[in-house]
């Protein structure tokens, strides 16, 4: 507020004189670095002055002239006064970012001991740990003779310090990436923790080493948020002000963000206002990407609900899944059943469904491998002899007996391995879009080959097979056989749709892309050419428009580069490493929701979003206990908290629950 013996014109002139003025809410002056170092939190002594922190410095006079000339004369005595000036100095040592030396001489046994305190809490958060083993990993340390002082050894405390290395590590890695100017891609996914709190993960992801000689990329979790809302207005609003937070503005968006990647959820990638789709109205220059392995998760549903006979199979997989699953007496009986018959016992899993194809193709292993300890099952076991479940298993038994099943279960496995490997080749770090293209394709001529009568490694042994199948005698069920023909081009087909309904790029500019990356790889440029390759050049052109790169500092060391194909120059790995950027599927941040179930449990339902983000970024990203170096983080820690050795704190109490017990510790 301006003080009203002072026009705002004179107001203002005075605080370009003098930056620290400030006023109140009553117009008195304050200074505000005095009122900075009384708030914080220092070890440092300071004497303050309560009337430019707190009170306020009023005027004295008769008239205007008076009353401006003793404020005037008040301003510039504080200037140089004591308090003032150390006030200025602890301001300059916080701006640092150091601890003083003397405080670190002075409490070299405080970071000795806090060391060891905060290694403990992050080897808690890297091992996936509840925050109460905290404590009792100290009473092991301290029984063992290792000293670790007498405050922080509460839960709390390993909260704490996990929240501060947490946050430090990102913001290490964050400004790493800003300085750098590194080019960026996101990807983001909604889910629910199992407290039933809607949040959102998100990735970055970006060329790493961060150098001009890297051509790999390397995916990391920038942040879990809590989502008041699934809308997407809601979602990208969200997404802004997670990367503002860790220091990615629109103006470092608006040049180095390149891609986005999600699965195909309207509210992410929907054509008019899904969040991405308003992400991209933001920044245009950026690439949308639905991920792959859920687009080959859709082919393969669309191929099934066009073929009716895969769902006999399905249906019956389900069944064997939920009998064996849900019942440990069924489990242990399949087991002898196995040993008996000297069979192979695979776990039995769910096919078909949001799963993706590798997992799919485990399951429908597991029943081909274990099929002979199946059928004894049914045929033979106790559970089988029940009259409540004796039809059930009668029932299984037929059909696992019939020859239909056994063809459908070969046409199935050769067609899912293919795609299985395909799937797992999509989810590596490595894989660029080009790659992904040329992966696809394969994988649609090896099932066109299958449909053209190749026979793959299950089908031969189906048809080697006479009247008999791994020791069990088959006999025609009530099913028809697997229309193997037309389940296959239904798998093409969709494949092939799939494949080009690209979100957010139309399949001509995707085309484009991946002829202009095609100039970075020697090995698919055509035969003869020498430089200056003309046509080469005019796509190098567009790849640096497309991603804000300055072409004139890359052509000379690109016709070096097509004279000596075998030498790559350290700014084409640079190109290709910015492609790589480019996200390809979504399993990273699958990953890290699998993390989050893995951290955030049924027993531990009561951490917060912000917990969870913390502890999922140390034990994905943290390196190993062994090569964690605690010391900058220590550092950061007792900038603001107090020491292991802090005097007046009282020891943290055993746990008394125990103590009835107390009268049988000294036999034992």
């Amino acid at each position: 507020m301006c003080p009203k013996i002072y026009s705002m014109a004179e107001w203002e002139k005075k605080k370009e004189s003098y930056p620290w003025l400030t006023s109140n809410a009553l117009g008195h002056l304050l200074c505000k670095v005095c009122m900075s170092v009384s708030n914080l939190k220092s070890k440092q002594s300071h004497a303050s002055n309560d009337e430019w922190t707190k009170k306020g410095i009023s005027w004295s006079g008769s008239d205007i002239g008076k009353q401006k000339s003793s404020l005037r004369r008040k301003i510039f005595d504080h200037k140089s006064t004591a308090s003032h000036v150390n006030a200025q100095k602890i301001l300059e040592e916080a701006k640092k970012d150091q601890l003083p030396e003397a405080f670190l001489s002075q409490y070299h046994k405080d970071v000795e001991t806090t060391t060891r305190l905060l290694r403990t809490a992050y080897s808690v958060a890297k091992h996936n740990r509840p925050y109460v083993s905290y404590g009792e990993c100290i009473e092991l340390q301290e029984a063992n003779g290792v000293h670790l002082g007498t405050c922080q050894h509460s839960r709390f405390a390993a909260t704490g310090m996990i929240e501060c290395v947490s946050a430090e590590m990102r913001r290490k890695l964050c400004h790493e990436i800003v300085e750098r100017k590194q080019k960026i891609s996101v990807m983001l996914d909604e889910s629910t923790t199992v407290s039933r709190k809607s949040c959102m993960v998100v990735y970055l992801r970006t060329p790493w080493p961060m150098d001009e000689k890297c051509d790999e990329c390397f995916s990391f979790p920038l942040g879990l948020v809590e989502l008041e809302s699934l809308k997407a207005d809601h979602i990208v609003s969200s997404l802004l002000e997670l990367l503002k937070k860790n220091g990615f503005d629109n103006s470092y968006l608006e040049q180095n963000l390149i891609g986005a990647c999600s699965d195909g959820a309207s509210v992410m990638l929907g054509k008019n206002s899904g969040a991405l789709t308003q992400l991209q109205n933001m920044f245009p220059k950026i690439v949308l990407w639905h991920c792959m392995c859920h687009r080959i998760e859709l082919a393969i549903g669309d191929a099934v609900k066009s073929v009716g006979q895969v769902n006999h199979v399905k249906s019956f997989l389900d069944k064997l899944y939920s009998v064996f699953s849900q019942s440990p007496k069924a489990q242990r009986e399949l087991e002898e059943s196995a040993s008996q018959v000297h069979s192979e016992l695979l776990r039995i899993g769910r096919v078909l469904d949001v799963r993706w194809a590798a997992s799919s193709y485990r399951s429908l292993c597991a029943v081909w491998k274990s099929y002979p300890a199946l059928y004894h099952h049914c045929m033979y076991s106790d559970s089988s002899k029940q009259s409540k479940h004796k039809s059930t298993y009668t029932g299984m038994a037929n059909v696992l007996k019939s020859p239909q099943f056994v063809h459908s279960l070969a046409v199935l496995l050769d067609a899912l391995e293919s795609i299985s490997k395909l799937s797992l080749a999509l989810q590596s770090e490595t894989c660029s879009l080009g790659e992904a293209y040329s992966k696809v394709k394969r994988a649609i001529r090896c099932l066109e080959l299958q449909k053209e009568g190749e026979l793959g490694e299950y089908y031969k042994e189906y048809e080697d097979c006479e009247g008999s199948f791994k020791g069990v005698e088959l006999s025609d069920g009530r099913n028809q056989y697997l229309n193997k023909s037309a389940f296959l081009q239904a798998l093409i087909d969709n494949l092939n749709a799939r494949l080009h309904n690209n979100v957010g790029i139309d399949n001509k500019e995707f085309q484009d892309l991946l002829q202009e990356a095609d100039v970075l790889d020697h090995k698919k440029w055509p035969s003869g050419i020498t430089s200056p390759w003309i046509e080469g050049e005019r796509k190098l052109k567009t790849l640096c428009k497309r991603f804000s790169l300055d072409f004139s500092t890359l052509s000379d060391e690109f016709q070096d580069f097509v004279d000596s194909p075998s030498i790559v120059p350290a700014s084409m790995k640079m190109v290709k490493g910015i492609i790589q950027t480019l996200p390809v599927s979504s399993a990273d941040y699958e990953r890290g929701f699998s993390s989050m179930n893995a951290i955030c449990t049924d027993l531990r339902n009561s951490l917060t979003v912000e917990h969870i983000n913390s502890l999922m970024f140390i034990s994905l990203v943290g390196p190993p206990v062994k090569q964690f170096k605690p010391e900058p983080y220590v550092k950061a820690w007792l900038k603001s908290h107090r020491s292991a050795e802090f005097f007046k704190n009282k020891k943290a109490e055993t746990d008394k629950q125990q103590e009835r017990y107390h009268p049988l510790w000294e036999v034992l």
